[in-house]
This record gives structure tokens, C-alpha cells and sequence, in this order.
């Protein structure tokens, strides 16, 4: 009878039995486990709460085209259970799209499992990379009549599934219906567990990347989201600027809340190869070296002054050619009707008859005047990539792509003074 008792009560919800005859430490034990408990039970649900209100839609940075249309994507896939790929370079966001997307979602309450498949090698059993799956199942599924079929798994996030190594990955899919269940173990029952991908879309791991999603395509036939790269939502730069500044002062990270002009149009100009990671940790390491508020140019990392530099030359560089483009398209074509009539042979006579530009002399005898030797064609590219740089030489080499003491090689080479810039 005592048994059947405690089997009830615990079967109705009781943290503990405690039978005759009574001890006080036994008891003082029990109410202090239950108390406890209770406890991390209520913490387990706020930290449930402060996980949504972080994840929600709003706190996604970015009014660009491109950022609304991810979003919308997003928006209309929460509410299903369908399978959704995200694609898009290293650093743009994946992980925090696919957070974002199970939190918006009817398996909120349910957990959140994310594996990076991009560590996962052969002699790591497929056992080991779901057991934190398995062990999640909760007591109420575990009574559940259901259970015999299926369970409830939240979501599974299978991050840089391109990286993966094949046999894992054959080994992984082989595990998985066109359902979206998993099968954990050999014995053990399916798990019914929504399956988000993702996919790096780097140029170099192109190809392998789009081996892989034509494979995912043929069996979950997931939905696509394109999570777009830092330089195709520029203008969202600096609101994210504002944010990870906010972000470091709430905890205490940074001293500074602010960016000056010139700093932000550095940051607006570089190429941010790394993405939106890149640019948190450039504000973050920022914000601790500068020792005034707002954040200087002088305050960037070397390399991103530098990259944008050059960024901003090349831009004028290419302006100034579509310039000279425009001048010889809008020349008359009759000022050198010679060019337009020459014959592929010519005699001497109709050679000596030339102007002296297409004959290939001057009457100084110099050089023709649309051509430049190789000493003076980069005598010209030093000295605009000095007056660019306003004489500074590191900048300048690292214009030119070239060491600091070559630099100094060329500019005595060439007679070249920085002292006017």
C-alpha cells in the first residue's frame, strides 16, 4: 500500500514522498529540493520569455530592400513546420535568422538544438552529436501514449551542412525522412523535430555549396532564404553601428557610444568581408581603445582604414577613366581622319606624309604622346597615390600594395619628393 501511494502521488505531480516515520532532516530536505526546484522552474520560464523578446522580428536590423525581403521570407515560414535552407557568406546572420525563426514559432517552448556540422569529423558517432536530443525528452512525453510513435524535438538546426564531411553527411541523411523525423538511434523512436540548414556561400566553397543544396532540394525540398552580405545593405552600417554600441555599453564592454562622421564613412565604404561579425567586432575592439568619446578615425583598425582607402581610390580611379571615356566619345571622329583610313600597308610615302603622332616620332624626337614608358606610368601612380594619402607612406604602400622600404626604393629610384604632399 505504501508503494501504490507513492507511485500515485508522484504520478499527480509530487516533488517527493516522505513516508512514516517522520525525521526532521528528511523533511527539511525534501522542502528544500522542492523549493529549489521550483525555483529554477520559474527561471527556466523567464529566461523562455527573454528568449523571445530577443529573437523577435524587430530586433533585426535593417530597413534595405533586401533585409525586408529576408524578413518577409521569414515571417511566412514561422508559422509551418516546413524545412528552410539559409544561404548566404560566413558571418551574415544565419544562426541568429534560424534563433529567430523557431522562437517565432508554434515550437517555441520546445528547445533549440544547434550543431555546427563544420567540426564534426568521422570518428565522432552520429550517437554523441544527437544525445543532448535524446536526453531533452521531457517526462510528460516520456508518460505520454504518444511517445510510442513519436516525440516532440523542437528544432535542429544543422549549421555549415556544406563543410560537412560526405560520409557524415550521407550517414546523417540516411537518418532522416522526407518528413523531417529523425531517427536518433537505431532502437530508439523517431524524434519530430523541424529541420533548419545552413549553407556558406563564399566564393571559394561555391561550388561545393550548391552540390550540396541541389542534394537537400531532392530530399526535404526546403525553403529557401537568401541572408544577404554586408555590402548588399550598406545602408544598414550604421544603424547596426548604433546597436552593437548600445549592446557594449549595457554591458559595461565600451566606453564610448558615438561615432564620428569620419569614422562612419570609413566603416560605410569598406568592403566588410567577414560581415556583420566582422563589423561587431571592429566596434567592439573600437570602443575599448578610444579614450574619448566619439569613436575617431585614428580609433579603426589599421586594416579597415586602409581597405577603405583603397576602395575610395579605386572609385576615383574608375570615374576618372569613365571621364576620359566620355571626352574621346564626344570628340569629333574628323580630327584624325587619318586613323580611320590607313590601310593595314602603307607605302613610305604615305608613312612620311603621317602626323608626327602615328608616325611614331615628335619633333623633339620624344616619346609619342599616347604613350608613356613603363618608369613614368609608375612615377604618375606614386605621386597620385601619394596626394591621395597627403604624403603619408604607410597608407601609401599599403595603397600599392607594396612594402614600406620598397617604397622608399622607388621614390629615391624615381626622385620622387614627398615633402610637397
Amino acid at each position: 500500500q505504501r508503494s501504490e501511494f507513492a507511485f500515485r502521488a508522484m504520478r499527480l505531480g509530487a516533488h517527493d514522498v516522505i513516508l512514516e516515520p517522520y525525521h526532521t532532516d528528511r523533511m527539511n530536505s525534501a522542502i528544500q529540493a522542492a523549493l529549489n526546484m521550483r525555483t529554477l522552474e520559474r527561471e527556466t520560464r523567464r529566461l523562455k520569455n527573454e528568449l523571445r523578446i530577443r529573437h523577435d522580428f524587430k530586433n533585426i536590423i535593417g530597413t534595405t530592400p533586401t533585409t525586408c525581403k529576408m524578413l518577409d521570407e521569414m515571417r511566412r515560414c514561422a508559422e509551418s513546420s516546413i524545412p528552410v535552407l539559409f544561404r548566404g557568406e560566413s558571418g551574415t546572420g544565419k544562426e541568429l535568422a534560424a534563433r529567430t525563426l523557431h522562437y517565432n514559432s508554434p515550437r517555441a517552448d520546445e528547445p533549440f538544438f544547434y550543431i555546427n556540422c563544420a567540426v564534426l569529423r568521422k570518428e565522432r558517432s552520429l550517437e554523441e552529436v544527437f544525445a543532448p536530443i535524446q536526453n531533452s525528452t521531457s517526462k510528460r512525453d516520456r508518460k505520454s501514449d504518444q511517445y510510442k510513435d513519436r516525440s516532440q524535438g523542437g528544432t535542429i538546426f544543422l549549421d555549415e551542412i556544406g563543410n560537412m564531411d560526405p560520409s557524415i553527411l550521407e550517414a546523417l541523411l540516411s537518418r532522416m525522412d522526407h518528413s523531417g523525423k529523425i531517427r536518433v538511434t537505431k532502437c530508439s523512436p523517431p524524434i519530430d523535430a523541424r529541420l533548419l540548414f545552413s549553407v556558406r556561400t563564399n566564393h571559394r566553397e561555391l561550388a561545393n555549396a550548391e552540390k550540396v543544396i541541389s542534394g537537400l532540394f531532392r530530399r526535404f525540398s526546403p525553403y529557401e532564404i537568401y541572408v544577404p552580405s554586408l555590402r548588399e545593405r550598406a545602408n544598414d552600417i550604421e544603424p547596426l553601428v548604433k546597436f552593437f554600441l548600445s549592446e557594449f555599453e549595457a554591458d559595461k564592454h565600451g566606453l564610448t557610444s558615438n561615432v564620428s562622421i569620419e569614422a562612419m564613412q570609413v566603416l560605410s565604404t569598406y568592403s566588410w568581408p567577414g560581415n556583420i561579425r566582422e563589423l561587431k567586432n571592429v566596434i567592439r575592439q573600437s570602443s575599448l581603445m578610444s579614450e574619448v568619446s566619439p569613436i575617431d578615425l585614428m580609433d579603426l583598425p589599421p586594416s579597415i582604414r586602409t581597405g577603405s582607402i583603397c576602395a575610395d581610390f579605386k572609385l576615383e580611379i574608375d570615374n576618372a577613366e569613365l571621364k576620359n571615356e566620355s571626352v574621346r566619345k564626344s570628340e569629333p571622329k574628323e580630327i584624325h581622319p587619318q586613323r580611320e583610313t590607313i590601310s593595314p600597308a602603307i607605302t613610305a610615302d604615305e608613312k612620311r606624309d603621317l602626323p608626327c603622332e602615328l608616325n611614331g616620332h615628335t619633333k623633339d624626337k620624344e616619346a609619342p604622346i599616347s604613350i608613356i614608358s613603363l618608369r613614368e606610368a609608375e612615377k604618375n601612380m606614386i605621386k597620385q597615390a601619394l596626394a591621395f594619402t597627403g604624403g603619408n607612406l604607410t597608407r601609401t604602400a599599403s595603397l600599392l600594395e607594396i612594402s614600406r622600404s620598397a617604397l622608399y626604393r622607388r621614390l629615391d629610384k624615381l626622385q620622387i619628393s614627398r615633402n610637397q604632399y
